[in-house]
């Protein structure tokens, strides 16, 4: 790791993906971790941000420089681990979307096609600036000079569902897909986070995407209302009353996350370009 900052406890950036950043910051005893309560259909604490001599350092919101690359936005922080004098912290440039989770896999293929670690920033199910009720998403693709980006690239674009391709100041992508037909149904339900109602064929078609097999997997147990789930979150919440066995285990959308706006590529001197 190389100094990025001169007289800061930065140390460097540790590593990069379309999803991820990992900050190397110096583990001094001026260094501190400030959490704060996550709200949500779970109660948990998240890194809100680090202070360094009791002064603001990283935050989540910040910007944060990677030479040759640009800026990144940190919507998340946390703590991986402390070795060799430095706390590395993993930054998650855009929380992974319930768009990219649920309804992404409506539109086949799998992770790898999508290059969902690798390249893939995130899916949308709204767009600032459209209407609704479209049948389409929209998801984010870091342009990438690798084999992996080619073949995801290629896949992407000879997809039939694709109906629009933009490209933003030659480092994004975003394309714009339809949901198949046999599949609208069940995105409806998605829209109106009634996750568990969509059909076997629909949660299916999620598993083979993620590969999920493990029928203790939380997305699985929340699509299935799981009863284990369900009894696990009433002792968490220490419940006066047991939660219907019809309630959704899992938090509703959240329109600001599922929504892309133009202001996620920061970068001043973007070009929009449509084919």
């Amino acid at each position: 790791m190389t100094t990025l900052y001169e007289k800061t406890p930065f140390v460097g950036i540790v590593s990069l993906n379309g999803f991820s950043i990992q900050i190397g910051v110096k583990d001094t005893d001026d260094i501190t971790d400030v959490e704060t309560l996550r709200p949500g259909i779970t109660i948990s604490k998240t890194l809100m941000r680090v202070d360094h001599k009791g002064k603001r350092f990283l935050h989540q919101g910040d910007h944060v420089y990677v030479p040759e690359k640009g800026w990144y936005q940190l919507n998340e922080l946390q703590l991986i681990k402390k070795v060799n004098g430095v706390r590395l912290y993993r930054g998650i440039t855009m929380y992974r979307s319930d768009t990219s989770l649920m309804a992404l896999p409506f539109l086949g293929g799998d992770r790898k096609m999508f290059g969902y670690t690798e390249h893939m920033m995130n899916a949308f199910c709204f767009r600032e600036g459209e209407k609704e009720g479209q049948y389409r998403i929209w998801v984010l693709i870091r342009i990438g000079d690798s084999t992996g980006y080619e073949h995801a690239n290629n896949a992407l674009t000879s997809s039939p569902c694709l109906i629009n391709t933009e490209e933003y100041g030659g480092e994004f992508i975003i394309h714009t897909f339809t949901i198949p037909n046999v599949f609208r149904p069940d995105f409806d339900l998605f829209l109106k986070s009634k996750f568990s109602r969509m059909s076997e064929g629909a949660k299916e078609r999620i598993y083979d995407f993620h590969k999920i097999q493990d029928r203790h997997n939380r997305l699985r147990m929340q699509l299935e209302r799981s009863k284990r789930l369900r009894e696990n979150m009433e002792k968490e919440w220490d419940l006066e009353e047991p939660l219907s066995p019809q309630v959704e285990l899992r938090d509703p959308l959240s329109i600001e996350r599922e929504t892309f706006y133009d202001r996620y590529i920061i970068d001043d001197g973007r070009k929009r370009k449509s084919t």
